[in-house]
């Protein structure tokens, strides 16, 4: 049979040419052939070749347990691992199809469909009656961002069951969250149709396989894996037993080859992108220095509910503090809900709230940094324990002292790798004594110029580890193995790890936080890291890379991306000012974990972004888009901010100044979501320009991004570095020895420089000559701190803080130039030892510190007004300056463009809705509220400010301060304290006010925002509302950059005249009603105001305050004193009073409550003063002065109760005597002298000249019995003659009606005029008159008085004056009580008799234009002082003097000394006189064996005479008792009656005892038979007569009802 042969030679399959034209040696088409390659002769000539068998069916293998068969999952790479004959490979049946109206139309193959990127849609039941076609409804779950899905019928089974479907998204993409419907959907309820959507992103898998052995593994599975079919993965590598793979679609990753397991249902070893990873998560966030506070003081609970409200009622459970700024928790609390306002019992939360009734704890937060170590709190009372005193303390005290520390951490995980650093914290510092100059340390810092205390006191941290999961998902979630605690000091670039922790103990800290917290002791680190470690700020892993391969067992990487592109910038403005309070929501903590940390003033700081991404790949610094370079009323600018140096204030008060950042915009990326309107939901990655997007994690969502930005840090450049503190013993001001000078030697000053401050202030030494000995300094300095004294010892007030600005307005700091340095001798040209004669050429030097030492003096001058220092006085001696000033070196400026990385991090999907929530109107610029019971309706109770035009207003702002310049209000409201709608009592007003000039300008505008001015006139400011022809309503100024101004609204205007108006919105909160504080209002006038703001961008926000009304004292309106009633009665006062609420509310008498604060009687506590409901003060059994405090209480005495008390005293009987009749007065007079006593209210020092033995010639002192005569004014001088005697100088004082004379005065008082002399007026204005002479013998003025002698021969002796007591020591009539006087002579002359010439007496009138009188004791009886004693009888022998007569004889009989006392009682009650003047007149003593009046013979010194004068009732000096006890006869006694029976009687003097008492607290009557008693105080005898004992008559109830008379000797 013929053979036909061909050689297919060129071994080439040809499919292009006719069958006809391939040539020789090529072949058309075949399948299981090879060309043979031998060298026989069958060379080219086709073979057959084996064919492939099916060993594994990997699509069965890795089907879902729903799919009936194999799902359409197909391999995208391979890698042979030629070793271990294993193959790795990689799947999914993400086809990477975007649907849209194109592509619409992907067929369900028997119950599944690979949607590729959208998801998948399972029939779970087909149902019935269905054509292809059929629209199904579009509420299937395709309905997502305002895009829906069209759904229709693709094919069906031969009863109209649903075999497939068609999902059409009309020209748009579809990016709904369809994963989270996975429950089933019915389709009509007849049809019987039932649909399913399952997850996106498809199913994906990494497997191994080994044709060998048949072992097959699935290593990882998971939606996360995020394959997709146009991405195969062609770059693999196996190195160990990890298996590093890219796809250009994801970034590279690896896995460990030995985890997963033979079914995909086992392979739970790797669940997410973290996992998987080549770059590894990144620890954004630093440790945390603060916490909440253990101790109990910090903590409050109470029981409350909520229901979809963010206030609540408390009620009565509070325990402990509740304030502003609080962690809240409690079950059904939501996370992180803090307290935004608190007036109890009303507590309002940063979120609305729904939980049933459960037990709350509010926690307050301090920081982590402690010293454990000192047992006191510095600055605290003496003694005040440390409350975190840790007394076994076990770590390194010292280790910390002299370092300036910073920590961080970060994870080590299981493959080795390990993750970048956190972020540190800032420096770990704060100065022993909390950075307080006390005790001496202003004196040690000047000798030394260091600062002893600053050194850091911190030996105990708790570190406070952010975790990416709570301990207990920590390891599968993060494959973390270890955690290494990092240590850096300020000084070293070394990084150092002071302890590695097993993950298994961070586990055990944290189970179910994410809080790690390590408790650091002052641990020594153990090693240390390699350098590169510090600046490995980010891993070196593409975003994306095509190739990979393995060299040296290094990965390499090819054709790939190195980094995200970045935003060009975030919208930001900055500011420097004072810590935020924890208790604002605003804080993020600063204040507490760093609470000695400031900002450094007169520094230029700018602050940047830094973006990241999870596994740390981050951005270039971005910096503002906002391009605003105009402050804010809160100096909030661009990136870049000045902070200057601020206005002295309170150091104690003062939290310190930080940098805050405003963010105006939120953070985006890449393009648009699901809402292209909205510029916000820019967050899609964008592959066409490297835009990473936002992170996602959402697997089952369209939006799933790993890989876009995730966290954001603050960084910051200042290039203002070191600089150094000048600490000075005092700058002396101006030129030396001058008490001022020019303003040009104002601008001057000297300081010593020693010590340390020599190379703080250098002198400048580059060009100087052999034999210069003054210098400059090139160093420019701040005054910080200026003594406020020249000179003298150190003191602690003798200095205060100095404002280098050139005014409070103008902060721009001057600064202070050294242009001398000397030593003291060369500068002042002083030659000499110092310390120098202090002359006014020389001494002046002395002033300088330790002058001593020729130190050297640096002399300065100020660029400010008024310079620094004080000017030395002119006077001498010149005292050494010793008073601490303080200075600051300008400081070194680095050329380096670094930013610093700050401790302030966070992540982006928290920032952006934060900056969302902080548009609008955040809160109130300031809200001092003050509402009180005494306001009136229309009063404001809020007041913000005080500074014009801001008085009285208060206005919203933004969250960080930022004064929001126009809005409109709605929705105010008020409630009260349970609910109570009383918004209609309170009126909120808005009115516009101008706050400076306005400003015009001429421009115009086409559909834009933005303008150019041109003849501007006046300041165009940010904020300035914009009017104008064509101009938008409420158009305002967002920025000016020269004459380029942005506008808040798109305008088109021709050419106009702009007017720029700096008007402000303003509020003012004020009653529309009267309110009273009754009782329960501190718990029922609590109230919540509410008010919607919305400003000219139409965002809404709700801003909350609360308030409550504030009681006023009440006021007792008739308080006085004293209170006098008579013994036996009952009643006292009745007192008035009213609360503190207006009249107009009818209730200032309401709710008022009286008692009895204290009453005493002679400093004792007694109980006998009650006091009822109306404020009826009443006693019981009660005699004698108290002290008695009545208090009223309002509000019902309930919580918030003021009180008003009255202190006053009260006299039951006879009340105390005037004090000045109560001074403990005893005058003592020997041989002729005598006592006066004057209880006058004239003016006049009154003297007693009448009374002498031989007394003065008369004069006229007054008149009475004025004959008034007529035609007198006022001012007439009467009578150069007056008769009978001469006289001249009378004048006319008052006159009545037709000019008759009322008073005369006397002018010159004549003399020789006896009393009742009647003088006639010779010359008179019209007519005649007369007067009687009434004021004899006083004498106004006499010349002779303290200068004559009675004796003036032998020798000058017995002066007329006498022993006087002169009127103004004892200024004041009587007015109230009773006193004694005491008339007593001692008699120590043997065998004398000493007697009183003159009456002694006791003289009264009732005023001093009244006639002297004898006066009367109380007892009715004549001023009788006097009486007769007898040695030689015992005592008193007669109660009136000698035979009966009116004298006072005292005589020694022998050798036995006599004593005479007489004792009278006057004042007010009894039969006495009563209130009114007295006066008390005890004559020249006089007797046988003295000398007056004989004038012969020296003054006796063996007799004296005492008049002593006190309160009769009460002890004179001190306490003493209330009782006194007696002894009383039977009746009918004499006085010779023994006296058997005790009693009892208030009064201490024997024979005025009124009422007699059985019991000593003299409530009981002693009960008597009527007749006369003896009676005496047992050893008390005044009167040195017999017994010290008496007689009277006394009634039955034990009533004296007769004078006592005295029993005497005979």
């Amino acid at each position: 049979m013929a053979e036909v042969k061909n050689a297919f030679i060129k071994s080439k399959m040809n499919k292009d040419l006719d069958d006809r034209l391939i040539p020789n040696g090529e072949y058309r088409d075949a399948q299981n052939v090879q060309i043979s390659k031998s060298q026989g002769p069958d060379v080219g000539a086709l073979e057959s070749v084996y064919g492939n068998e099916l060993t594994k069916n990997f699509a069965s293998a890795l089907k879902t347990p729903a799919a009936t068969v194999d799902p359409n999952i197909k391999c995208i790479g391979n890698f042979v691992d030629d070793f271990n004959n294993i193959i790795y490979s990689f799947w999914t049946d993400n086809t990477g199809e975007i649907l849209n109206g194109a592509n619409a139309t992907p067929n369900i193959p028997n119950g599944y469909l690979p949607v590729g990127a959208i998801g998948s849609l399972d029939i779970v039941t087909p149902g019935t009656g269905f054509s292809v076609g059929d629209e199904l409804p579009s509420d299937l779950g395709f309905s997502s961002g305002g895009y829906n899905a069209n759904v229709t019928v693709a094919s069906v089974d031969g009863s109209g069951g649903v075999t497939g479907v068609n999902i059409n998204f009309p020209g748009q993409l579809f990016s709904g969250d369809l994963g989270s419907n996975s429950s089933a959907i019915t389709v009509g309820s007849a049809s019987g149709l039932v649909l399913k959507l399952t997850g996106l992103l498809g199913n994906n898998f990494i497997t191994s396989y080994s044709p060998q052995s048949g072992a097959f593994r699935v290593i990882a599975t998971g939606n996360f894996l995020n394959f997709s079919q146009k991405n195969p993965i062609i770059g693999v590598n196996l190195l160990e037993n990890l298996l590093f793979f890219t796809d250009n679609r994801n970034q590279p990753r690896k896995v460990n080859v030995t985890r997963g397991g033979s079914t995909p249902a086992q392979a739970t070893y790797y669940t997410t992108e973290d996992q998987i990873s080549v770059a590894k998560y990144n620890p954004y966030e630093p440790i945390r220095l603060y916490q909440l506070s253990a101790l109990a003081a910090a903590t409050a609970t109470a029981t409350g509910a909520a229901s979809n409200v963010s206030t609540i009622n408390l009620g009565a459970t509070i325990s402990g503090n509740i304030k502003v700024g609080q962690l809240v928790t409690g079950s059904g609390v939501l996370p992180n809900t803090f307290v935004s306002g608190f007036s109890s019992p009303n507590v309002t939360f940063n979120k609305q709230q729904n939980f049933s009734s459960t037990t709350l704890t509010f926690t307050s937060y301090e920081t982590a940094m402690k010293d454990v170590i000192s047992p006191n709190i510095p600055l605290a009372t003496s003694g005040t324990t440390n409350p975190y005193l840790i007394t076994n303390y076990t770590g390194d005290v010292d280790f910390l002292e002299d370092k300036f520390a910073k920590f961080s951490y970060r994870f080590r995980f299981d493959d080795g790798e390990y993750s970048i650093f956190a972020p540190f914290t800032q420096t770990t510092f704060i100065p022993k004594q909390d950075g307080y100059f006390i005790n001496n340390d202003e004196q040690s810092a000047i000798e030394s110029t260091v600062v002893q205390f600053m050194e850091n006191k911190i030996n105990y941290i708790q570190l406070n580890l952010p975790l990416p999961s709570s301990g207990a998902t920590l390891v599968d979630t993060f494959k973390i193995t270890e955690v290494d605690i990092l240590y850096k000091e300020s000084d070293s670039l070394a990084v150092q790890v002071i302890e590695t922790l097993p993950v298994s103990k961070v586990v055990a800290g944290a189970a179910s936080t994410n809080i790690f917290t390590y408790n650091y002791l002052g641990t020594k680190p153990f090693k240390t890291l390699p350098e590169d470690e510090l600046i490995r700020v980010f891993d070196k892993i593409p975003v994306k890379a095509f190739s990979q391969e393995l060299a040296s067992n290094r990965v390499i990487y090819g054709n790939f991306q190195n980094k995200h592109t970045p935003p060009s910038g975030i919208n930001y403005q900055v500011a420097t000012n004072e810590k935020f309070e924890i208790q604002n929501l605003n804080s993020n903590k600063g204040v507490v974990a760093y609470p000695n940390s400031s900002l450094k003033e007169n520094r230029n700081y700018q602050a940047g972004f830094v973006l990241s991404d999870r596994f740390g790949r981050q951005s270039s610094v971005l910096l503002s888009t906002n391009n605003s370079d105009t402050l804010t009323a809160n100096l909030f600018g661009a990136s870049t901010v000045f902070n200057p140096y601020q206005t002295p204030g309170s150091s104690i008060t003062w939290r310190g100044d930080s940098l805050k950042i405003e963010v105006l915009s939120e953070i985006t990326s890449g393009i648009n979501g699901n809402d292209t309107t909205s510029s916000s939901d820019i967050k899609i990655a964008n592959s066409e320009t490297g835009e990473p997007g936002l992170y996602n994690t959402d697997t089952a969502n369209y939006d799933y991004n790993p890989l876009g930005w995730y966290s954001y840090k603050i960084v910051v450049q200042q290039k203002e570095q070191e600089y150094y503190n000048v600490y000075l013993p005092g700058i002396v001001k101006g030129p030396l020895n001058t008490t001022g000078g020019t303003a040009f030697e104002e601008l001057t000053g000297q300081t010593t420089l020693f010590n340390d401050n020599i190379n703080k202030v250098p002198r400048d030494l580059s060009e100087v000559g052999p034999d210069q000995r003054q210098f400059r300094s090139s160093v420019q300095l701040f005054g910080r701190v200026q003594n406020t004294t020249a000179g003298g010892a150190y003191s602690t007030v003798g200095n205060e803080q100095y404002d280098p600005n050139i005014s409070a307005t103008d902060l721009v700091p001057q600064s202070i130039t050294v242009n001398v340095i000397s030593d003291l001798k060369d500068l002042f040209d002083v030659d000499g030892v110092i310390p120098l004669v202090s002359t006014p050429t020389t001494g002046a030097v002395n002033i300088f510190y330790d002058a001593s030492s020729n130190p050297l003096i640096g002399r300065m001058i100020s660029t400010k007004t008024g310079g620094i220092g004080t000017a030395q006085g002119a006077g001498q001696p010149y005292p050494e300056m010793n008073q601490l000033a303080i200075l600051e070196t300008e400081p070194v400026e680095s050329r380096l463009d670094l930013f610093f990385e700050t401790s302030t991090a966070g992540l982006i999907s928290v920032l952006n809705p934060q900056i969302n929530d902080n548009q609008g109107a955040s809160n109130f610029n300031a809200w001092n509220y003050l509402q009180t019971e005494a306001m009136a309706s229309a009063s404001t109770i809020v007041n913000a400010s005080t500074t014009a035009p801001y008085t009285g207003y208060f206005y919203p702002q933004t969250a960080l301060g930022n004064q929001i310049p126009a809005y409109t209000i709605s929705n105010f409201k008020v409630l009260k304290s349970g609910g109570s709608n009383i918004t209609s009592r309170f009126t909120l007003t808005k009115s516009t006010i101008i706050v400076g000039n306005t400003a015009t300008a001429t421009s115009a505008a086409s559909s834009t925002a933005t303008i150019t001015l041109s003849s501007i006139s006046g300041t165009v400011k940010v904020d300035d509302l914009v009017t104008g022809t064509g101009v938008l309503a409420n158009t305002f100024v967002l920025s000016i950059a020269g004459s380029t101004v942005v506008l808040n609204k798109v305008q088109t205007f021709s050419s106009t005249t702009l007017t720029f108006t700096p008007a402000r919105d303003v509020l003012r909160l004020a009653t529309n009603d009267v309110f009273y504080y009754a009782p329960g209002s501190s718990a029922t006038e609590n109230y919540t105001f509410s008010v919607d703001v919305t400003d000219i961008n139409g965002i809404t926000n709700t801003i909350v305050k609360t308030g409550n009304l504030t009681n006023i004292a009440p006021t007792i309106t008739n308080c006085t004193t004293p209170v006098t009633i008579g013994a036996g009665d009952t009643t006292v006062k009745t007192f008035a009073a009213v609360n503190g609420a207006i009249a107009a509310t009818g209730q200032q008498a309401s709710d008022l409550v009286w008692s009895i604060q204290s009453q005493q009687q002679n400093g004792l506590d007694v109980t006998v003063f009650s006091i009822n409901s109306s404020g009826l003060l009443t006693v019981s059994n009660g005699i004698g002065a108290y002290d008695v405090t009545v208090r009223v209480i309002d509000a019902g005495g309930t919580a918030g109760f003021l009180t008003a008390d009255c202190t006053f005293v009260v006299n039951v009987g006879v009340p105390p005597v005037d004090s000045n009749f109560n001074q403990g007065i005893a005058l003592e007079a020997f041989d002729g002298e005598y006592n006066l006593l004057a209880f006058v209210d004239s003016d006049t020092n009154v003297t007693f000249d009448s009374l002498l033995a031989t007394p003065p010639v008369p004069k006229i002192y007054s008149f009475t019995g004025i004959v008034a005569g007529s035609g007198y004014t006022d001012t007439d001088d009467l009578a150069t003659t007056v008769l009978p005697l001469g006289g001249t100088g009378l004048k006319v004082n008052q006159v009545l009606t037709g000019g008759a004379i009322q008073s005369l005065s006397v002018e010159e008082a004549g003399s020789g005029y006896s009393l009742n002399d009647i003088i006639t007026v010779v010359e008179g204005a019209n007519t005649t008159g007369g007067a009687t002479i009434n004021g004899i013998p006083f004498s106004a003025s006499d010349p002779t008085v303290a200068t004559n002698f009675f004796c003036t021969s032998p020798s000058n002796k017995y002066t007329q004056t006498g022993n006087i007591y002169v009127k103004n020591n004892l200024k004041g009539a009587l007015t109230q009580g009773q006193f004694f006087v005491s008339m007593s002579v001692f008699n120590a002359d043997v065998s004398s008799t000493v007697a009183l010439p003159n009456i002694p007496v006791v003289q009264y009138r009732a005023n001093s234009g009244a006639t002297w009188i004898n006066a009367t004791d109380i007892n009715g009886e004549a001023s009788n002082l006097n009486g007769q004693w007898l040695g030689i009888k015992g005592g008193m022998t007669n109660n009136n003097g000698p035979g009966g007569g009116n004298n006072f004889e005292v005589t020694n009989s022998g050798s036995s000394n006599q004593t005479g006392t007489k004792i009278q009682v006057f004042g007010v009650g009894g039969s006495g006189n009563g209130a009114g003047e007295y006066r008390i007149i005890q004559p020249n003593l006089t007797g046988t064996n003295l000398q007056y009046p004989s004038c012969s013979g020296t003054v006796s010194s063996f007799t004296t005479m005492t008049t002593e004068v006190g309160d009769a009732n009460y002890p004179q000096i001190g306490t003493g008792p209330l009782y006194y006890e007696y002894r009383i006869s039977a009746v009918g006694g004499n006085c010779s009656s023994s006296m058997p029976t005790t009693v009892y009687a208030r009064e201490r003097i024997t024979k005025y005892v009124t009422q007699l008492y059985s019991n000593t607290s003299l409530t009981q009557v002693k009960t008597l038979t009527s007749g006369i008693y003896r009676f005496q105080r047992p050893s008390v005898n005044l009167e040195q007569n017999k017994d010290g004992a008496y007689t009277a008559t006394f009634n039955a109830s034990g009533l004296r009802t007769t004078a006592s008379s005295p029993c005497v000797y005979t």
